[in-house]
């Protein structure tokens, strides 16, 4: 059943995302959305579940997206599909077992939208791992190996994640004391090449404004969670990669490459339940295979990019379809697409 559910992807008020069987509960706390899937039984799949836990009220909110193709499976075709279904110029990518904060997207609406609006820019919004706290110290409980019986116990619950991720105040009181950490820092080991590179988050804790994230400050593998507005030059991602590794990185830079700013909200912020998880061998043979093709990709990229010509064309295309979109933008435009 994991496997059978694992990837779909969701894009909402701005929001593109993946999700496995276990995820699938966190999917209550969300918006509408527009999934997208591999095998025509996903679609019963899904409905079966939904009703066996007492989520069937969210189908009404959902749109099932059926993809058959062969080959390694593509987390960036599964990415497109969303983008290219939600029903609304106003993404935010993310990914689906990620715990949206309340009043998120009408903040989106009201704050940020007219800074998208036909402009290179993305609004990146801050992603934290949250832990499971122990009651009896009020410290956060020791990650597992993964594949341990006892993980399932470590993962914190949607209620209390919900407790901790209900405004700004409660996730910075969690990050100051370390039951909140930037996203994956225990995967990278605080090293500086790593998926939140560029975005400083104690900056983010006292600040009241927007600020842009320097390009050099990002690293090779930087990858933040961003709303933005869809047009037909905004790149998508890329179907080359498959399996794990680089799909998101590699669109991240290109968004570089097109000099595209990275505006940090202050006031936003995403959530992320903590979880032990160990690569395997497989995995680490996406990883190769993804960083050798990376390389290639980029340069080519690079080489495209580097016109200016091309660069203004996409300016223009962008400021003329984005332009034209934000007239009005009520707040059922904003949507997350899964």
């Amino acid at each position: 059943m994991r496997q059978a559910l694992h990837e779909i992807q969701r894009h909402e008020g701005g929001n593109s995302t993946c999700c496995t069987r276990d995820e699938s509960a966190y999917l209550a706390a969300y918006g509408p959305a527009a999934l997208g899937h591999r095998r025509q039984l996903i679609a019963d799949l899904v409905t079966v579940w939904f009703f066996a836990h007492g989520h069937a009220d969210l189908l009404d909110r959902v749109d099932i997206h059926v993809v058959e193709y062969d080959g390694t499976y593509s987390h960036n075709l599964m990415r497109n599909v969303a983008m290219e279904n939600a029903g609304t110029d106003f993404l935010l990518h993310i990914d689906v077992d990620f715990f949206v904060p309340p009043h998120t997207f009408e903040t989106l609406v009201h704050t940020y939208t007219s800074l998208l609006c036909g402009e290179p820019k993305v609004i990146v919004l801050p992603h934290f791992d949250v832990y499971k706290i122990d009651m009896s110290t009020g410290q956060k409980l020791k990650q597992p190996k993964a594949g341990t019986e006892t993980i399932s116990h470590q993962v914190i619950p949607l209620e209390e994640l919900s407790k901790a991720c209900r405004n700004k105040p409660s996730i910075v009181e969690r990050f100051f004391n370390g039951t909140a950490t930037e996203f994956h820092a225990w995967t990278y080991h605080h090293e500086p090449n790593n998926g939140t590179a560029g975005i400083d988050y104690w900056r983010w804790t006292r600040a009241n404004r927007t600020w842009s994230i320097p390009h050099d400050t990002m690293a090779q593998k930087s990858e933040p969670l961003f709303a933005f507005q869809r047009t037909s030059v905004f790149p998508r991602f890329d179907v080359g990669f498959s399996g794990r590794g680089w799909n998101r990185i590699s669109h991240t830079h290109e968004l570089r490459l097109m000099d595209f700013e990275f505006l940090v909200a202050p006031d936003l912020f995403l959530c992320h339940p903590s979880e032990a998880y160990q690569h395997t061998r497989l995995d680490w043979a996406d990883f190769k295979r993804n960083a050798r093709f990376f390389k290639e990709w980029y340069v080519a990229k690079q080489h495209h990019w580097e016109d200016a010509g091309r660069r203004d064309i996409a300016y223009q295309t962008m400021k003329t379809e984005g332009g034209a979109a934000c007239g009005h933008v009520p707040t059922e435009r904003i949507r997350t697409s899964y």
